[in-house]
């Protein structure tokens, strides 16, 4: 790696479509890995591929949607309902 291919906080803020200001507070939390440089910070994008792949909730995009194993429950309108319908009458 290269200081050419690191990003500024502002090319790492445009890349992942987010404000400067929340870049920041990532970097202030030690939320997302950085370089500082100095009083220069840079960001490899390698970081912040990591950073959202670590972030991410719910299952991949190639992946099926999970389907409840038999018996399980599901909370519909408030109340607990059985998903197994051999125990619907």
């Amino acid at each position: 790696m290269s200081t050419a291919e690191l990003l500024t906080i502002d090319e790492a803020a445009k890349r992942i479509r987010m404000s400067v200001r929340h870049v920041r507070r990532l970097i202030a939390e030690g939320a997302i890995a950085h370089h500082r440089l100095g009083r220069s910070i840079r960001f490899d994008p390698a970081d912040l591929e990591a950073y959202l792949a670590a972030t991410r909730v719910g299952p991949a995009r190639d992946e099926a949607p999970a389907v409840a194993p038999a018996g399980a429950f599901s909370l519909t309108s408030g109340s607990l309902h059985s998903m197994n319908t051999e125990d619907r009458s």
